[in-house]
């Protein structure tokens, strides 16, 4: 894998960016006015519902949970699986919020003081291969930490932020509503940013008529850009040559994520030597033993030579 792909290239190409799943609750008088007979019970979750199979012309009807309390509801969706029946659709904040605004009808409830407790935004990438191909060389995004990873997913989050990456066409065939037709690219990834809004530095959307904003998704785009810019990737070129000490395994670690220091890692270790309180004699044996572990790690074991002289 060529460590620029993800980060660079691919970039470039990403499309379909969509509001995605989204988490409401609605506080006030006004939910004892929810329409019931737009509502079925969920099969499995108390005090919870769904929207009625009578909807079905005009909604994914299943793909929405709608939690009612004594003085609130709560409403869990993802807006283009419930509104089209999959996720590989361009959907902005205002078509968001323009479905939220359909949806506050049928309920009989008006949603634009809702409260967004959580949101995902997200966009497609091209791959020139599949994703479980690079899914090992993802090590993490910034300081979150890795949450959940299966070989077609990796969730890494931090407080009330998460990044996910994922194969969108292997998860359409686990949610059985793949189809052959919603997919042009054979490899895809689908980068999906999930957050509360107070964690949304780039977003001013605490509540849905917040979303009626064509800035929003500007902000929202550069946020996706700004996360997989952030993505540490493991460099394919690392190189242990057969060393097997904790030491020439760290040294071989920190090379690989060389690109992220912007400078090379002996010089970071050169510091911390010289700043240490070894003696100007053992500071020198810590130096010439990085010398030899940066040479063993640019050294090739199968590099045309026999013993360390040319074949040429």
């Amino acid at each position: 894998m060529k460590i620029h792909y993800l980060k660079k290239d691919s970039i470039l190409k990403l499309y379909n960016y969509n509001v995605d799943g989204i988490r409401l609750k609605k506080v006030g008088d006004e939910i004892e006015n929810l329409n019931m007979d737009a509502l079925k019970e969920h099969p499995r979750l108390k005090n919870t519902f769904q929207l009625s199979d009578r909807l079905s012309d005009r909604y994914h009807v299943n793909n929405i949970k709608i939690y009612k309390a004594k003085n609130y509801i709560q409403i869990d969706t993802s807006l283009p699986y419930l509104y089209f029946g999959h996720n590989h659709i361009s959907l902005s904040s205002v078509e968001a919020f323009q479905i939220l605004q359909e949806l506050s009808q049928v309920l009989n409830v008006g949603l634009d003081d809702a409260e967004i407790i959580e949101m995902e935004y997200g966009a497609f990438m091209p791959l020139d291969r599949p994703l479980k191909e690079y899914l090992p060389d993802i090590l993490g995004v910034r300081h979150m930490n890795l949450i959940y990873s299966k070989d077609y997913i990796k969730v890494f989050a931090m407080h009330a932020l998460a990044f996910k990456i994922y194969d969108p066409i292997v998860n359409a065939k686990r949610k059985k509503v793949y189809s052959i037709s919603q997919f042009q690219d054979p490899y895809l990834a689908k980068i999906e940013l999930k957050s509360d809004p107070g964690m949304l530095s780039y977003s001013d959307a605490q509540s849905v008529s917040d979303l009626n904003s064509s800035d929003l998704d500007i902000r929202f785009r550069a946020s996706v850009v700004h996360e997989i810019n952030a993505l540490h990737i493991l460099n394919s070129e690392v190189n242990l040559n057969g060393g097997s000490t904790m030491t020439e395994i760290l040294f071989a670690a920190l090379k690989s994520l060389e690109e992220k220091f912007e400078t090379p890692v002996e010089n970071f270790i050169k510091q911390v030597i010289s700043k240490s309180s070894l003696s100007p004699s053992q500071k020198s044996k810590r130096y010439t033993k990085l010398m030899s572990l940066g040479y063993d790690h640019s050294t090739r074991p199968n590099d045309n030579s026999e013993n360390g002289k040319s074949k040429d």
